[in-house]
């Protein structure tokens, strides 16, 4: 996408590691059952009341310092034993954003109402772009909060830990090419990397990795509306000065008809835990014990992926 374009240099010099055809292991068009899983790091939506990231911090025998939420409420996947401090820049956010935002939170803990409320939210900023209307809700936040983020781990004696959500994607509706809806926001999402990575020392940024992960990908086809629904199979991003990337990571599915999954989506062949387990063995030096029982617990089969972090 030409919206991702800046981050073109970090891949030539090896700091950005696409990962294609990774899903969740629970097969859902749900947002709420999703985002369940994906945050929890468990095979089912239900079940848990902590987050992967917050066991994570127990393993390392965190305290309240060492994890940090910027920019919202304290997502599911830093909820747990561990104190999670949180950060939000107030002065971003106007009266009807911050409503919205935090709107969102409540309806996102409902079930029956989380994914239509993100529909209708998503086509009301769809609405207003094609309007010619301000389409920059929660864009402009990107950049600050990436840059609030990096200062936070670079600090000495700061987070070892730091999560950031932003919501937008589900484009059901003129998601549109170069400069659309979509476009717009991984143009957003590329700017906002880089200027985290701004923040750090050079020593600092060789031992950091940044995930950027979803729930699930999006339909291979666009529907009769200029978008994509609900898909199985995604793409994730790791960059940072210790990812060894320079390359693309997939077990690449196919996109004929047969090789599609429910004839409509990129077949899954990678686990998400797959990744995040290879990731925090190598960033933190994770015992396979630890992330099989502890951080994802009850994945012992589910093998953790090599090589990602140098």
């Amino acid at each position: 996408a030409p919206g991702l374009s800046p981050l073109a240099a970090s891949y030539r010099s090896g700091e950005l590691l696409p990962v294609q055809g990774l899903a969740i292991p629970y097969r859902t068009r749900s947002h709420f059952d999703a985002q369940s899983i994906l945050e929890t790091g468990l095979d089912q939506p239900v079940g848990s009341a902590s987050g992967w990231l917050n066991r994570t911090l127990e393993v390392l025998g965190g305290t309240s310092s060492q994890g940090i939420a910027v920019g919202g409420p304290l997502p599911l996947s830093m909820q747990g034993r561990i104190p999670v401090a949180t950060w939000a820049p107030s002065a971003l956010r106007s009266g009807n954003e911050a409503f919205l935002d935090d709107l969102s939170q409540l309806y996102n803990l409902d079930p029956v109402l989380a994914d239509p409320f993100t529909a209708a939210l998503t086509l009301q900023e769809q609405a207003m772009a094609l309007a010619g209307g301000s389409s920059k809700r929660g864009l402009a936040q990107f950049e600050q909060l990436f840059a609030a983020t990096g200062r936070f781990l670079n600090a000495p004696d700061g987070a070892r830990i730091a999560a950031l959500e932003f919501s937008g994607w589900d484009t059901h509706a003129g998601q549109g090419l170069a400069n659309g809806t979509l476009d717009r926001r991984l143009n957003a999402l590329a700017t906002g990397l880089l200027a985290l990575k701004a923040e750090f020392s050079a020593d600092a940024w060789s031992k950091t990795v940044v995930v950027v992960a979803t729930e699930f990908g999006r339909t291979v086809a666009t529907n009769g509306s200029g978008g994509t629904d609900h898909g199985t199979g995604g793409a994730a991003l790791l960059f940072g000065g210790a990812v060894r990337g320079r390359r693309v990571l997939a077990d690449w599915p196919g996109l004929a008809k047969r090789q599609l999954y429910e004839g409509r989506d990129l077949r899954p062949t990678l686990d998400t835990r797959q990744m995040l387990k290879g990731v925090l063995a190598a960033q933190f030096d994770l015992r396979a014990a630890e992330l099989d029982r502890l951080v994802f617990p009850d994945s012992q089969s589910i093998p953790a992926l090599g090589g990602l972090v140098a």
